[in-house]
């Protein structure tokens, strides 16, 4: 298990994606998301992310923190 963090736009998901797609060769893949979603930036950057790792054949769940 891997836990990378950073400030916003810091690449921590390019950079996790690349990690994970790297060290899990025929292993299950998961991606955690974590980021509140506030207003239609929010929005658009999730769905920005959730197209970066669509053919990644990662398992995402997204879980706002509080």
């Amino acid at each position: 298990m891997i836990l990378i963090s950073g400030g916003s736009g810091s690449g921590k998901s390019a950079y996790a994606e690349e990690c994970i797609v790297r060290m899990s060769q025929g292993c299950s893949r998961y991606y955690l998301a974590t980021m509140r979603v506030y207003g239609e930036e929010g929005r658009k950057k999730v769905e920005r992310h959730r197209e970066m790792r669509k053919e990644k054949g990662c398992v995402t769940i997204e879980q706002q923190t509080r």
